[in-house]
């Protein structure tokens, strides 16, 4: 994501709460609903690579499709071109769970 990235559409992007393979997650303000919820961010350096695309769009249909108290929920799914940037971003809206991350459990 690019360092000055701080709004994706009505989301104002607050603190990266974590990194992994394909993706970070940020804390995020949803500034329509007024709610905190976690955006799954596709990394820049995959997001021009269409496979990656493919599997980051089938990982948010597959979350979607499930439904248990322990899973959470996805509010949205887009791919869209950043008008600050011209940049592409992948992204998926979820719920905002407090507490411990899973490491912090562990």
């Amino acid at each position: 994501m690019s360092m000055y990235l701080r709004h994706l559409d009505r989301y104002e992007l607050q603190q990266l709460l974590g990194r992994g393979g394909m993706a970070e997650v940020w804390k995020a303000y949803d500034s329509r609903l007024h709610r905190h919820v976690a955006i799954k961010l596709l990394r820049p350096d995959l997001q021009s690579d269409p496979n990656f695309i493919m599997r980051f769009e089938r990982e948010a249909q597959l979350i979607a499709s499930l439904h248990h108290p322990n899973i959470v929920h996805i509010y949205d799914y887009r791919v869209e071109q950043l008008p600050e940037t011209g940049e592409t971003a992948a992204y998926m809206v979820m719920d905002y769970v407090v507490g411990p991350t899973l490491a912090q459990l562990h």
